[in-house]
């Protein structure tokens, strides 16, 4: 995606099914800040991070329904992850926008990427 000089990067909250959007890099692979100004046509690749599954009965590889009412139980304090400490939850990659807690905004993002 090329982005031309005096424009902001693109939203974090860009959707494509199964994935979160998790950030940018330039060509070389070097992660872009969300807070970088740019001041010359810059070429970004986006960074996806696959959904994660939450659910501990399921069997399939992908992520579905199920794993958002576990990840909204969480965001709760209740159900089979509320004794989960956030850095637990972090490691299983339910923080979807990588802002160092797990809230309602990851949650809307997983039901968007569903």
């Amino acid at each position: 995606m090329e982005v031309s000089s005096g424009t902001e990067l693109p939203e974090l909250y860009a959707w494509k099914k199964g994935y979160a959007l998790s950030g940018w890099t330039d060509l070389n692979g070097k992660k872009i800040e969300y807070d970088h100004i740019v001041e010359e046509d810059l070429h970004i690749n986006a960074v996806w991070k696959k959904l994660p599954r939450l659910n501990p009965d399921s069997t399939s590889e992908n992520a579905d329904i199920t794993d958002i009412i576990y990840l909204l139980q969480y965001t709760a304090n209740i159900g089979i992850y509320a004794s989960k400490t956030k850095e637990e939850m972090i490691e299983y990659g339910a923080d979807l926008n990588d802002d160092g807690s797990i809230n309602i905004v990851d949650v809307i993002i997983f039901l968007k990427s569903i």
